[in-house]
């Protein structure tokens, strides 16, 4: 075959070196050879496209009996498509990261519930001032949180919401809970929320609403506001979270300025009780919102409880009684009702007593059952935990009698005393009265001020009664109790001893309490334990392993909180390295992901585990780094600025670089296939968004980027990292090279692939959304190219000029082979058009190598 152009003899070539002339595929091309090219013997076989549309195979065909055109396999029927990162050239398949074995996956439809269709519309009454959120929703908001005394009308204004911004279909309006046990490991939670690729209505409007009152649940919520990427997965997706959550989460957001402008949305419960009994407030001649500013006026002055839930409990019970009004009256002309006494109430005689005020004070927001059950199997209950097992002889106030009239039982087992008359104890100076959100009851003082009354008490005069409190509770397993309201108190009191009695509390407790729990989870004993730091644990009925670290990595984000303290996570993890507990340093980072990089630093800690760890924890650190750090990270650029501090600089004399530089080449890897792999998945980002090269820069910071690509591509710890991937096997060669050759093909392929990814702005891209095209996209390749063959020889560049030309010729035989038996099908022939223009780009490429060859060459001339 030779050139039409300048008629050089191109033997079997497509294009011209001389002129530049390319061979074009036409329609008339489809069913005859490449010209010039022999006719070998074929085999027919579907292979999946790289980039097809899900489920559409096209037929192609496998040359046999010559091993340098042979194609690539099909691709592992037992790896998630997702996972499975395929080069343009289908010389090389990448699953950095990743492994073959199916994994558990999560999506939309299977995690989350269908919302039932409103049957009446309660939320009527505050719709007005729902307005607002609506017009942003509609506008494209993704992300809202809403806030209210009473989750369940929280609940209803989410629906209302969903059911006006215009989604019609009632399955894509779902529901999701995140709940105290959830997810109790290093998984991404957004996979639960986001349509599966598969979905072919994936890009159509869903609306999700997502009860987050739980300590996870605030969490994911703080993730997703400062995570870049994950909001704009959100936006490919047409996906809108509506988050439910606690006011003072809200408040707190707010005020460090973590909320963007109308993303919160706070409903007043008082006011929707109040505006509810309007028309009878006004038929007894008070207006509503008189009636509201009165109450809020008296709940400042300690007349009503400044809790709004509890405040709401009360008021909605008075109404419902048709009393509010004259209760209101008389609660300004009532006297006060005096605040609790910590000194009289709190005798050292009274064991019951005296254990019922201690937890009332330090365990805020327990349930009765928490506080008292009535099931003494249960022995979870934190008073019975608590009382001592001897007998003891109790002052009882009875609770139909005044208070003056008392009466002195025992001695008898404090555990019956205390089962029988839990009551009366309780009464004294406690209610159930309802919890934030009004999900359930908690028991709490009476008195609006006497919880801070009796925590000053406790802890300026009996400081020793209250940390033999905390210890009993300890050794008792409540630091591992399946209640995270119980744990989450345990916690805050283990912190601050800490730091008080770092003897008792300091380094070594917290190491050999990891120690311990690592033990205890890998240990192949059934029988929970009667006794002891972990006999709750035993008691948790799935995954143990992810319950106990989990409540692990809430104390140490506990402490980081704390400058007096936060070394301290530092060193417990430093000696757990050196004793060789690999495995339970890496449970714990992966579970301190949500933590901000002021607090603790991760990126430090999995480079010790890649350099220190054996290879299961190498593969499973790394595969941490790629698939969570990086690829969910809002501050890529960042963490591949910081990774390069892990490459030292080349030195032809060195005999070998540590492991930590391997993967940190590997996850380069990982993120450039990843760019490919979402554009192959029709869920690409733009190419300015780019988890690797950020082509919207300015020129500056562009070519910063691009130098610090080619100058990890051309490292020499590069074909170290090759080996370790393959032995891993998330790189796999269609044939067996030397090690340098590898690295030439790998360079090959991943030019090949950013050739199809970054077109030039004048041309389509292969998918043919021209929105994705940018005017600086044509800048990067040249770029790219100019400053990675400045330092190669002309034997490298060769090699990856003749590596793309023999690739490109599989794909034209492709293209020009095709099955008599095949029928017409409009689908097949646009995905062999995607692979025409992806057979043009490579060739375009490979044209501005060589240009970019000649250049070099005519400057040093």
């Amino acid at each position: 075959m030779e050139c039409p152009r300048c008629k050089r003899d191109l033997q079997d070539r497509a294009d011209c070196p001389d002129c530049g002339w390319t061979w074009q595929f036409t329609e008339d091309d489809r069913d005859s050879p490449l010209p010039g090219a022999d006719a070998p013997s074929l085999e027919h076989k579907i292979v999946e496209v790289p980039g097809s549309a899900p489920g559409v195979d096209v037929y192609a065909q496998e040359v046999t009996g010559s091993s340098d055109s042979e194609l690539t396999p099909e691709p592992n029927r037992n790896t998630a498509k997702v996972d499975v990162k395929r080069s343009t050239v289908r010389d090389i398949h990448v699953h950095v990261g990743h492994s073959n074995e199916p994994k558990e996956s999560h999506s939309l439809y299977n995690d989350t519930y269908e919302l039932l269709p409103h049957c009446s519309d309660p939320i009527e009454i505050i719709r007005n001032d729902l307005d607002p959120y609506l017009r942003e929703m509609k506008n494209g908001r993704r992300l809202l949180l809403i806030a209210c005394a009473n989750a369940d009308l929280a609940f209803d204004a989410a629906k209302a919401l969903v059911d006006r911004v215009g989604i019609n279909d009632q399955k894509r309006k779902r529901g999701f809970d995140i709940e105290e046990g959830f997810q109790p490991d290093e998984s991404s939670t957004l996979e639960h929320l986001l349509p599966d690729n598969g979905d072919r209505d994936q890009r159509k409007p869903v609306a999700v609403v997502v009860y987050s009152l739980s300590r996870p649940g605030e969490a994911f919520v703080r993730y997703l506001l400062r995570n870049k990427i994950s909001r704009e997965r959100l936006e490919m997706k047409s996906v809108s979270l509506l988050f439910i959550v606690k006011p003072t989460f809200l408040e707190g957001l707010t005020s460090e300025g973590a909320l963007p402008k109308a993303s919160g949305c706070r409903i007043s419960y008082l006011r929707y009780l109040l505006r509810s009994h309007a028309g009878a407030l006004k038929a007894g001649g008070v207006d509503w919102d008189v009636l509201e500013r009165r109450i809020r006026a008296q709940s400042e002055k300690g007349l009503w409880d400044r809790e709004e839930a509890r405040l709401c409990g009360e008021v909605k019970q008075h109404l419902d009684q048709g009393t509010l009004v004259s209760e209101v009256e008389d609660r300004e002309k009532r006297p006060r009702r005096p605040p609790i006494r910590p000194e009289v109430a709190f005798k050292d005689d009274q064991q019951i007593q005296k254990t019922v005020l201690f937890v009332a004070t330090y365990f805020t927001s327990v349930t009765p059952a928490e506080f008292c059950s009535v099931t003494p199997a249960e022995f979870c209950e934190l008073v019975a935990a608590l009382l001592p097992d001897r007998d003891i002889s109790a002052d009882v106030r009875s609770v139909d009698a005044s208070a003056s009239e008392r009466g002195l039982f025992g001695p008898r087992p404090a555990i019956e005393l205390w089962r029988e008359y839990q009551d009366s104890f309780i009464s004294e100076h406690l209610r159930e009265t309802p919890a934030e959100s009004d999900i359930t009851l908690v028991v709490d003082f009476v008195g609006t001020d006497d919880r801070a009354l009796m925590r000053r008490y406790l802890d300026s005069f009996r400081q020793n009664y209250v940390k033999d409190q905390f210890t009993t509770l300890l050794h008792k397993g409540f630091l591992f109790h399946r209640s995270q309201r119980v744990t989450g108190k345990m916690i805050a009191l283990a912190a601050r001893y800490s730091d008080q009695y770092q003897d008792e509390f300091g380094r070594e407790w917290l190491v050999d309490l990891i120690k311990g729990l690592h033990d205890r989870v890998n240990s192949d004993a059934r029988a929970p334990e009667s006794s002891g730091v972990f006999c709750l644990l035993d008691r948790v009925p799935f995954n143990r392993r992810g319950w106990g670290y989990s409540r692990v990595a809430e104390l140490l984000r506990e402490l980081m909180r704390s400058s007096q303290t936060a070394d301290m996570v530092n060193r417990c993890l430093s000696d757990l390295m050196r004793l060789g507990r690999h495995e339970a340093v890496l449970n714990v980072i992966k579970r301190l992901r949500f933590a901000s990089e002021r607090e603790f630093d991760v990126l430090y800690w999995l480079k010790q585990l890649l350099e220190r760890g054996t290879e299961s924890i190498r593969q499973q650190a790394f595969n941490y780094l790629n698939g969570t750090v990086l690829q969910s990270d809002g501050k890529i650029q960042k963490t591949l600025d910081r990774l390069t501090a892990w490459l030292p600089d080349p030195d032809p004399q060195r005999q070998g670089y540590p492991k930590s530089a391997s993967f940190a080449l590997l996850v380069l890897i990982g993120a450039a296939f990843q760019a490919v792999d979402r554009f192959n998945e029709q869920e690409a980002m733009a190419p300015n968004e780019s988890s690797f090269l950020d082509i919207s820069a300015e020129k500056s910071q562009r070519t910063k980027e691009i130098e610090r690509l080619v100058k990890w591509l051309r490292h020499p710890a590069i074909s170290a990292a090759i080996l370790e991937a393959e032995s891993f096997k998330w790189i796999t060669f269609s044939e067996n090279s030397p090690g340098e050759k590898k690295r030439l093909r790998l360079i090959g392929a991943l030019l090949a692939d950013w050739a199809v990814l970054l077109p030039k702005d004048n041309e389509p891209r292969a998918d043919e959304v021209e929105k994705n095209s940018h005017s600086r996209s044509d800048q990067v390749l040249p770029a790219i190219i100019k400053e990675l063959v400045k330092d190669m020889n002309f034997d490298e560049t060769r090699e990856i000029i003749s590596f793309l030309e023999q690739s490109n010729r599989e794909v034209l035989r492709l293209l020009t082979k095709r099955d008599p038996k095949e029928q017409a099908h409009a689908q097949v022939e646009k995905e062999r058009d995607r692979l025409s223009a992806n057979w043009r780009a490579v060739a375009r490429m490979i044209q501005s190598i060589r240009n970019a060859i000649q250049q070099l060459a005519f400057a040093n001339n």
